[in-house]
């Protein structure tokens, strides 16, 4: 952890220049490879905590390893989010095409009609719900 100020440096400037792409508005490929990588940094500088916890720090080695765990966690709470919201917003625009799609059936069209031009709108629902699903264990 002897390079805790320029790896910290580094990692600020990173999430700082993240939350700034972010704002200007990524895709959700984007936001989940985001998450990915910082959850990979994150692990990086737990495997690294550890390794300085064995060591017999110095009380100001441990406050610093913490303030980068800090900058770390920050960030791969960010990227989750974004996934998250990404996952939630697909799941309410494919309810939304649904839903429009339920109130434009014709009220003479048959059963069988009906049915067939629901198809590509319920199949939406179901990839959000379980891209919205993916990860949790429910």
């Amino acid at each position: 952890m002897r390079r805790t100020a320029p790896r910290l440096t580094l990692t600020i400037t990173c999430t700082l220049a993240a939350g700034l792409l972010a704002a200007c508005g990524s895709d959700p490929e984007e936001h989940e490879a985001h998450a990915c990588e910082a959850i990979a940094n994150f692990s990086v500088d737990v495997g690294e905590a550890r390794s300085l916890l064995a060591s017999s720090p110095t009380v100001g080695e441990i406050r610093d390893m913490r303030a980068e765990l800090q900058v770390s966690y920050a960030e791969v709470a960010d990227a989750l989010t974004d996934v998250t919201n990404d996952r939630v917003r697909a799941l309410e625009e494919a309810w939304a095409q649904f839903d429009a799609a339920v109130a434009d059936v014709e009220p003479e069209a048959t059963v069988p009609e009906a049915i067939a031009s629901l198809q590509e709108e319920i199949a939406g629902v179901e990839r959000a719900e379980q891209e919205l699903r993916a990860g949790l264990e429910c």
